[in-house]
């Protein structure tokens, strides 16, 4: 599944990307858990 995602910054950039690897962990935290509870697929 590919995803396009836009991350916010607190100073104010944005930044927008896409994920092909279909791997939570894409966004490089290590605890997978954490991640799964803010990003669903919906």
């Amino acid at each position: 599944m590919k995803v396009i995602y836009k991350i916010t910054y607190p100073n104010g950039k944005i930044c927008i990307g896409q994920d092909k690897t279909d791997d939570i962990r894409y966004f490089g935290s290590p605890n997978r858990d954490l991640i799964e509870k803010d990003f669903t697929r919906d």
